[in-house]
C-alpha cells in the first residue's frame, strides 16, 4: 500500500504504537506523555510529525525544553517549520553547504514567527499572581525545544542509489543501521542538549548539524533508523532494536513515577534494486 498523508500526533494524548506499510518504507512510531502530564491532564513537551508524499518520506521528532516558557508550544511549532522545509527545494536537492545554509536561515526567521504567536498567548484567568510573574519571565527568554528531523527518498529520479537528509539540534536520537550494522556518523559534540531553538534568539549554543547521503543504498538494500526523544534514552543501551524492544522499554519506563514524555518513530526499508 502507499499512503499520501501529512501526521503530527496529538501533544495532549497518547499515541498507541502503530505500524504502517507504505511502498519502499514501514514506519511505525507512538508517544506516550510524561508521569506528571498524564497525572495533571497537561500536554506533552514532545512532538512527533511526519509526512508520506509522493514517495519520499520526511519526519521530525521535537522535543520542547520544559524550563523554558511552554515549551510544548516551541516544539510543535519548530517542528511543523520543520517539515514544510523538508519539501521545500532546498532540502530535497542542495548540498551540504546550501541546505546548512537554507536550514539556518528558515529556524532563524521562525523564532521571529513563534516570538510574535507567544506575544498573543494568554494564562487561564485562574492561575495565581505569582505563577503569572514567573511565566512572564520565562517567556521574556523564549520558548525553546531541540529536534532532529529528515528526508527519505527511495532510488530513482536524480538519486539512483536514494537519498538520506538528517538534521538536528541538541540531543534527540537518531540512529541508522545498514548491512554491516550501525553507522557512527554524529560526531559526540552535536550531540548537547545546550544546542536549542529558541523563539527569542533562534539557534542556541552552536549548529544546526546535518548529514547527507546521496547514495544509501551502498549501505545496503535492507535499512532502519530510529529517531527518539531523550525519555527514551533507555534505548541507548541496546546495539539493535525492534518493535518488541520497543514496547518492553516504553512499558517499563512509562510506569516509573519520574517518567519523561517518550515519543519515536522507527522506519525500516527495503529497495528493490535490478
Amino acid at each position: 500500500m502507499t499512503m499520501e498523508a501529512r501526521i503530527g500526533l496529538p501533544q495532549n494524548a497518547e499515541t498507541k504504537s502503530r505500524t504502517i506499510h507504505s511502498g519502499t518504507w514501514t514506519y511505525r512510531y507512538g508517544y506516550i506523555r510524561s508521569s506528571d502530564c498524564r497525572q495533571s491532564g497537561d500536554p506533552g513537551q514532545d512532538y512527533v510529525a511526519f509526512e508520506d508524499k509522493s514517495g519520499a518520506l520526511a519526519f521530525v521528532v521535537c522535543d520542547g525544553i520544559s524550563l523554558s516558557y511552554y515549551g510544548d508550544i516551541a516544539a510543535r511549532f519548530a517542528g511543523d517549520k520543520l517539515l514544510d522545509w523538508l519539501g521545500s527545494e532546498d532540502a530535497r536537492h542542495g548540498g551540504p553547504a546550501v541546505v546548512r545554509q537554507s536550514l539556518e536561515r528558515m529556524l532563524q526567521e521562525a523564532a521571529g514567527e513563534c516570538a510574535s504567536l507567544l506575544d498573543r498567548h494568554t494564562y487561564p484567568a485562574s492561575l495565581p499572581a505569582i505563577v503569572k510573574e514567573a511565566l512572564d519571565a520565562k517567556k521574556r527568554l523564549g520558548s525553546g525545544t531541540v529536534f532532529a528531523c529528515g528526508r527519505l527518498d527511495p532510488p530513482g529520479g536524480q538519486y539512483p542509489g536514494g537519498r538520506m537528509l538528517l538534521a538536528w539540534l541538541g540531543d534527540v536520537r537518531v540512529r541508522w543501521w545498514g548491512k554491516d550494522g550501525e553507522f557512527t556518523y554524529r560526531d559526540p559534540s552535536t550531540i548537547d542538549t545546550r544546542h536549542q531553538w529558541n523563539s527569542s534568539d533562534g539557534t542556541v549554543g552552536g549548529g544546526p548539524w546535518i548529514h547527507i547521503e546521496d547514495r544509501l543504498a551502498s549501505a545496503g538494500r535492507n535499512g532502519e533508523l530510529l529517531v527518539y526523544s531523550d525519555g527514551l534514552a533507555a534505548l541507548d543501551a541496546f546495539r539493535t532494536i525492534d518493535a518488541v524492544t520497543l514496547e518492553r522499554v516504553l512499558e517499563r519506563e512509562s510506569l516509573h513515577p519520574s517518567s519523561d514524555d517518550m515519543s519515536y518513530k522507527l522506519i525500516r526499508w527495503n529497495f528493490n534494486l535490478v
